[in-house]
């Protein structure tokens, strides 16, 4: 049996831009078949969410330092190689960008998240395991929440 290693490149970017957009798929389903992917999975509450699916940006917004950011996803940095081995086991090929928004709430918590992907299964956990987070709290009366942009970057490993 071979082990595949995971080589999972991880960047912070806490910022207030949107990453762009999925692309637009050209497949069309049969009525048997799901529906394409959209490359969109989101999760976590929904209170306060606009048809753009994120809380309305006119909320007090804080920030937290990018090394406090990045802290707990490197802390589950296997769990999201285990989201990305399962994906290579149904496609060995599987490679690419995963753009994910979330936001932090006062109390430390992750709230809404947004995963955009290539691979519906791979987004999904991806979403389950952002979930998973957390932060130091630091909410006030003015400062109640903080929208994260994390991009993660996925490639099988040459190694064997």
């Amino acid at each position: 049996m071979t082990v595949r290693a995971v080589l999972v490149v991880v960047s912070v970017a806490a910022c207030h831009a949107d990453p762009p957009p999925a692309a637009p798929s050209n497949r069309s389903a049969s009525p048997t078949e799901p529906p394409p992917y959209d490359g969109v999975t989101s999760c976590g509450w929904s209170a306060g969410v606009t048809d753009a699916g994120f809380a309305s940006e006119s909320g007090a917004m804080g920030s937290l330092d990018k090394s406090l950011i990045a802290r707990p996803i490197k802390a589950r940095s296997a769990a999201f190689a285990a989201c990305y081995r399962a994906t290579l086991e149904r496609d060995p090929k599987a490679e690419g960008d995963v753009q994910t928004k979330f936001v932090i709430l006062a109390d430390g918590s992750v709230g809404q998240i947004e995963v955009r992907g290539f691979d519906r299964e791979l987004d999904r956990c991806m979403c389950d395991e952002l979930l998973r987070l957390s932060y130091p709290k630091f909410g006030s009366a003015r400062f109640g929440r903080i929208t994260v942009f994390y991009p993660f970057r996925f490639k099988p490993s040459t190694t064997h």
